[in-house]
C-alpha cells in the first residue's frame, strides 16, 4: 500500500474510533435517566466513577486526534482499551452468559487491527510468546 493510503486509513479509523468514544462518553459526564439506570443500577458503577470515566474518555479521544505527541497517544489508546475491556468484562460478569466467547473473538480481532490503527505496522507483542490461531 502507498503511504498516502495508509495515512488516510489511519485517520479515518482514528476519527471513527474517537467519534464512537465521544458519543459513548457524553451522556456519562452528568449521568441522568437511562444512562444512570444502565451504568449505576444494572452494572453497579458508583455515580462519581461514571462521571470520571466519561471525562477521561473525552480527554483520551482528544489526545488521539492531536498530531504528534506519540507517547501521549500511546497512553490514550491504552486507557481507551482498558475502558472498553472493562465495559465488556462488566457486561459479561453481570449477565453471566456465554457472550465471553464472542468477546474474546472481538478482543483478538482488535489486537490484529492494532498495527493498522496505530500506524506502526508492527505487532506490539513478542511473536514468540503469542499464540496464533489459524
Amino acid at each position: 500500500m502507498k503511504k498516502k493510503t495508509i495515512n488516510l486509513l489511519y485517520w479515518v479509523t482514528t476519527l471513527l474510533f474517537a467519534g464512537f468514544m465521544v458519543w459513548s462518553s457524553v451522556p456519562g459526564v452528568s449521568p441522568k435517566g437511562q444512562t444512570l439506570q444502565v451504568l449505576h443500577d444494572y452494572l453497579g458503577y458508583p455515580v462519581y466513577f461514571i462521571s470520571f470515566i466519561s471525562v477521561a474518555k473525552l480527554i483520551g479521544s482528544a489526545a488521539i486526534l492531536v498530531p504528534g505527541f506519540n507517547k501521549i497517544k500511546e497512553w490514550a489508546y491504552a486507557g481507551l482499551f482498558f475502558d472498553l475491556f472493562g465495559a465488556i468484562f462488566s457486561v459479561v460478569y453481570v449477565s453471566k452468559s456465554l457472550t465471553l466467547v464472542c468477546c474474546s473473538y472481538c478482543c483478538q480481532w482488535c489486537l490484529e487491527l492494532y498495527p493498522i490503527i496505530s500506524g506502526t505496522g508492527k505487532n506490539p507483542f513478542n511473536e514468540e510468546r503469542c499464540y496464533h490461531y489459524g
